[in-house]
């Protein structure tokens, strides 16, 4: 893809800020261990609404920052959230940062279960041992 330096930088920063939202996530919810009662989703759903007010209120950054918080989690075939928009409706900053944001969530340790190998064939998870 070619991308100029400005929009490399809002991309950039829309990658680093994507999740602020979930500041305002209790953190029982987060780091709950086992499966999410649907109103615990639902809390956890809302950190994409919640990071586009954050940061369409900071002024002196791109509007387009805050979009890609908003819509990370937008799926192709409109199966995501907050909206459900699909395809062509989702800026493909959001596109590029939901496939990262996915990459990471499959390949990192959470709570509730072992980071898994990125390559085709993996026949088990990976246990991260972090300092």
């Amino acid at each position: 893809m070619t991308i100029n330096e400005k929009n490399l930088e809002i991309l950039g920063l829309g990658a680093i800020l994507h999740d602020v939202g979930k500041i305002l996530v209790p953190l029982e919810i987060l780091r709950k261990p086992g499966q999410l009662t649907e109103k615990e989703f639902e809390q956890i759903r809302k950190h994409a609404d919640y990071g586009f007010h954050l940061i369409k209120n900071v002024h002196t950054v791109s509007l387009l920052v805050a979009n890609c918080a908003y819509q990370h989690h937008e799926r192709l075939d409109g199966s995501g959230y907050p909206r459900g928009i699909k395809g062509d409706e989702i800026h493909y900053f959001g596109k590029m940062i939901a496939v990262a944001d996915v990459f990471d969530a499959v390949t990192s340790n959470r709570v509730y279960r072992n980071a898994m190998l990125p390559h085709p064939g993996q026949s088990r998870s990976i246990q991260m041992v972090y300092p």
